[in-house]
């Protein structure tokens, strides 16, 4: 194998716990030298969050290692010329990222939507659209 792409949520952790296996298996790679990346389509929270919960169920994630829907939006508005103004609707992890990375999110003449999995929404969001 040349590498492995790995799911988080129910496929290496189930809640915050390692999945039976998971660990062994990605230190594994490691002593081997087969990259690896951690991916996941849940947007709930930032990558930091990601990381420490990988890192509380004894992974030991590198930051490369990982790369999420967070992420991949992120880069795709930040490779545009002129990267537009966002109106998010994700949680506030989720656009502390996305400030982070230079991104104006802003409620009000938006030129793009983002939608999250947003565990914090509420009419009022979904009311100034």
């Amino acid at each position: 194998m040349k590498g492995f792409l790995l799911d988080i949520d129910g496929t290496t952790l189930l809640g915050a716990e390692a999945l039976p296996g998971a660990r062994a298996f990605v230190f594994g790679l490691r002593e081997a030298g087969t990259p690896f990346c951690w991916l996941t389509n849940n947007t709930s929270r930032s990558r930091e969050d990601w990381l420490a919960r990988l890192a509380a169920a004894g992974m030991e994630p590198q930051p490369h290692e990982l790369y999420t829907a967070g992420d991949a939006t992120i880069d795709w508005i930040t490779a545009k010329p002129t990267p537009p103004r966002v109106y998010l609707v994700g949680t506030p992890s989720l656009a502390a990222d996305f400030e982070a990375a230079g991104i104006a999110l802003v409620d009000d003449g938006p030129e793009l939507l983002v939608l999250g999995y947003d565990t914090t929404l509420t009419y009022a969001k979904i009311e100034r659209l």
